[in-house]
């Protein structure tokens, strides 16, 4: 019984991962579908500009993973934390895979500001997915409650979040490590595809950040708005695609 206990103890924060991981490089390989990551003629180069694209989309895996690690270790309160975080961090990545799949964007500042406007785009299909996705994302809340357990044993969790967030220090930084004529056949990439060297929880935080002539900024997101808008509604089917 104890030898269970323990595996039942190692395992919330393992299945947990897991999960995220599974669920994010799904997220991952949709993205490249979206935008031909990986299509057209492929030089070594060509190959390494292309994965450096996602370089901050590991990033954000990193961190996320390491506040699962150590808030799913805690108590309930830390533990609800968590899981929210880990959902929103889901329902980011779906609503940015939505926008591109719409308007070739990521989702602009002018849709989330009119998020009020749902009842514009909002179906009953709409709904029905979004609830079915949210009953998947609890139902694995329940399972994980029920069947594992704490792992309060602060060393088994250290040498994760070591490693983790060296992985989140490397890949934020490729600008200082990958080479030149690597960064530039990834730049050129992107500017092909009118897309920003960033991952979609960030594209969310820049978005809200002071720029230079934000105001023709502005102007230049409404053609994808429509778009926009409908994509920060429709989150569901996105989302339910990284599971099936």
């Amino acid at each position: 019984m104890k030898v269970q206990s323990q595996g039942n103890r190692n395992s919330r924060i393992g299945w947990q991962s897991a999960a995220l991981a599974l669920i994010s490089v799904a997220g991952w390989a949709t993205f490249a579908n979206l935008t031909d990551l990986f299509t057209g003629p492929l030089s070594g180069i060509a190959i390494a500009a292309r994965l450096s694209v996602l370089d901050l989309f590991v990033t954000e895996l990193c961190l996320v993973a390491v506040a699962g690690i150590w808030l799913g270790a805690a108590g309930p309160v830390a533990r609800g934390l968590g899981y929210l975080i880990s959902f929103s961090f889901l329902l980011i990545l779906g609503a940015q895979l939505q926008s591109l799949a719409q308007a070739q964007i990521y989702l602009p500042r002018l849709a989330i500001e009119n998020f009020e406007s749902i009842d514009l785009v909002l179906t009953k299909g709409t709904v029905f997915r979004f609830s079915l996705f949210c009953g998947f994302f609890l139902a694995g809340v329940v399972l994980l409650e029920k069947y594992t357990s704490n792992n309060r044993r602060r060393g088994s969790r250290v040498l994760p979040s070591i490693l983790l967030l060296a992985i989140a220090v490397v890949t934020a930084n490729t600008n200082l490590w990958v080479p030149p004529q690597t960064q530039l056949a990834r730049e050129q990439f992107l500017s092909e595809r009118h897309l920003p060297h960033t991952s979609p929880v960030f594209a969310i935080y820049q978005e809200f950040q002071p720029r230079r002539g934000a105001g023709q900024l502005e102007t230049s997101w409404t053609d994808g708005l429509e778009g926009g808008v409908r994509s920060s509604i429709d989150l569901a089917p996105s989302l339910l695609h990284l599971f099936g």
